[in-house]
């Protein structure tokens, strides 16, 4: 995928995550055309949640997950992680176990892994 196609399916895909961009108006689906009480404005057009998460997975599925390091998997699973990174971590973990040992995964500095590593429940 070209630098300039990839820009703009970012941009595209960052706009999900503005919480303005969201409307429980029933509004047509310009990919599905369905009347959906839930959508999201975005640079084409309003998105239903059905066509929303296809676009999310497409996105998933072509993210070149070797130029990712631990830290970009660490900050995608943070609450400072873009949503559209923290779905492809979550979409395509088992890519990402096999490639990262057990013993680098396992000492990934996350609270909520430190929580469950001292027997407390979150």
């Amino acid at each position: 995928m070209s630098h300039f196609l990839k820009s703009k399916l970012l941009q595209y895909i960052e706009q999900l995550e503005s919480e303005t961009a969201w409307s429980e108006e029933q509004f047509p689906c310009f990919k599905c055309f369905k009347k959906q009480k839930i959508s999201c404005r975005t640079i084409v057009g309003r998105l239903c949640l059905s066509c929303i998460e296809n676009e999310l997975k497409a996105f998933a599925r072509g993210e070149n997950l070797k130029k990712w390091s631990l830290k970009d998997i660490v900050t995608a699973l943070s609450t400072n992680g873009m949503l559209h990174n923290r779905l492809t971590v979550i979409w395509r973990f088992q890519e990402i176990w096999k490639r990262f040992s057990d013993s680098q995964l396992l000492n990934l500095e996350l609270p909520s892994l430190n929580c469950l590593q001292a027997g407390r429940l979150l």
